[in-house]
């Protein structure tokens, strides 16, 4: 079971794109770091 679902995700500064298209799923019990 999903606790948490992203996709589809992009970021940009001004014309540099940083992120794009990147998903993020995390499951019960999981524990993420982001950094």
């Amino acid at each position: 079971m999903n606790i948490l679902n992203m996709e589809h995700i992009e970021k940009s500064f001004a014309a540099n794109h940083v992120l794009k298209d990147i998903s993020l799923k995390v499951d019960k019990g999981e524990v993420v770091s982001i950094i």
